[in-house]
């Protein structure tokens, strides 16, 4: 596939000129607008020199620097929206809830919601809103209208990426604090939550699906694969007891959506990695009148996000969802899960006459399909376990490593590098740029190309964009 440098410039920034070299702070926040304003990389290169020189430099004000150099546009408080161009040419129309304290200088928390079969983004604001009461006022809320990108098993393809799409949109339009980004649901938006909650938990600080289900091929057949991805990430799911009817409103044979998390609550009981997942099933409920436990919502909503956890698992279905905390995979390789029709093939002794054969038949299949990325951590020491994917960047934060230490990387039970790293300004500004994301700083990283060669990250390497990688199949 096509790997070519991404480089962000579509924050609104100030300072752009050449700035001489000075000891201060307020040239050093002007190098930095300068470096975001700017795709150049030998530029961008020349700027990060010039911050580390400067006697002023702390490496350890740079993530407050950075929240102060980016500049946003202020906007009013009230209702807005946002029109976001996705990877296949459509728009995608999100709505927006600024609220009455926003400050452009400063970052706010944000709630992700997404709408029910039938209903809109501001609809879903509404609602967000009034669960709450006083406290909406802390946070900015977003919500897409008729957005697509539903379940895992979803047909179209390629996927337009349009959830991550949005989210980066959102990080450029409003000052968005990225440790506290939140997603939650009501029915489909519920569906949804869950969805993006397995393919991109290291992108949130909590996940509240409401009245929806962990929603795969063949019920709960296909979970086992994708539930450790919520390891990190903690979940509250609230459904109602009589909600146990099917979409055409006859009597689910599987028990509805509450069966359903019923099965899921048993599945997370079970699990040895003790998820940090919380399933509240409401007596009284069915399914339009599910209220979260004030308590449950306040909690929730007040957690920080994982940066860089000592253990994580991540199953997906396409590249673009190759992100895993400190692991991000650029290449898929091999048979991949996308949307044409697929031969189940029935091992000895299975008969297309039984639909449980066929049923684990299938699951096999899709199962064989998945991409996965696994990361243990201890010490000095990193473990790295891949499958269907290439290429692919180890990254590493403050609280990740000793940096007078040298470190040792094992990728597929192999020792791919060992050496000390040195943290750099120039990759920790130019993957702020790149992500959008000024929370989570990368300070060095370990690039590795699939075959034999390891690299430390520097201004010659290149990453992939979204249309890059989504336009690539089987």
């Amino acid at each position: 596939m096509p790997i070519r440098r991404y480089l962000l410039g579509a924050f609104m920034l100030v300072g752009i000129s050449a700035i001489p070299v000075a000891a201060d702070e307020p040239a050093i926040l002007r190098n930095i607008a300068a470096f975001f304003a700017t795709d150049d990389v030998a530029r961008r290169v020349d700027l990060a020199h010039q911050i580390e020189q400067d006697p002023a430099y702390d490496r350890g004000r740079v993530h407050e620097w950075l929240h102060a150099a980016v500049q946003f546009e202020p906007r009013r408080p009230g209702d807005d929206t946002l029109a976001v161009r996705l990877t296949d040419g459509s728009t995608r129309r999100v709505a927006l809830r600024i609220p009455p304290g926003y400050d452009h200088h400063r970052p706010s928390p944000l709630i992700y919601a997404l709408h029910g079969a039938g209903g809109n983004g501001s609809q879903i604001i509404g609602y967000v809103a009034r669960l709450l009461g006083e406290r909406a006022d802390d946070f900015v809320i977003a919500a897409p209208t008729g957005y697509e990108e539903v379940i895992i098993h979803h047909n179209y393809w390629p996927p337009t990426a349009e959830h991550p799409t949005i989210w980066k949109a959102l990080r450029r339009y409003v000052h968005v604090d990225s440790d506290r980004i939140y997603v939650t649901g009501y029915s489909r938006g519920g569906h949804t939550t869950w969805t993006l909650a397995m393919l991109h938990a290291d992108q949130f600080a909590g996940a509240m699906p409401l009245a929806g289900y962990f929603s795969t091929l063949y019920g709960d057949a296909l979970w086992e694969p994708f539930r450790h991805n919520l390891a990190n990430l903690p979940t509250v799911c609230i459904w109602g007891a009589g909600d146990k009817l099917n979409a055409d409103g006859n009597e689910s044979s599987a028990g509805g959506i509450a069966g359903m998390n019923r099965a899921f609550r048993q599945l997370v009981n079970d699990d040895e990695w003790s998820l940090p997942v919380t399933m509240v099933e409401d007596p009284a409920a069915g399914h339009s009148n599910v209220c979260p436990p004030a308590d449950q919502v306040r909690r929730l909503f007040s957690r920080r996000r994982e940066h860089s956890p000592q253990r994580c698992e991540h199953a997906f279905r396409h590249i673009y969802q190759a992100q895993c905390y400190w692991i991000e995979g650029h290449e898929w390789r091999g048979g991949q899960w996308d949307g044409r029709k697929r031969t189940v093939h029935l091992n000895p002794g299975e008969t297309v006459m039984s639909d449980e054969d066929i049923k684990n038949a299938a699951c096999r299949m899709y199962r064989g399909l998945l991409g996965y990325l696994t990361g243990t951590r201890e010490g000095q020491f990193f473990d790295v376990g891949r499958k269907k994917v290439g290429v692919l960047t180890v990254w590493f934060h403050d609280d990740m490593i000793d940096w007078d230490q040298p470190v040792k990387l094992d990728v597929s039970h192999r020792t791919r590098f060992e050496g000390k790293l040195t943290p750099s300004l120039y990759v920790c500004l130019s993957q702020a740029a790149r992500t959008g994301d000024l929370d989570r700083l990368r300070w060095a990283g370990l690039f590795f190309n699939g075959q034999r060669k390891t690299v430390p990250v520097t201004a010659d390497t290149g990453f992939p964009t979204f249309a890059e990688m989504v336009a690539v199949g089987d």
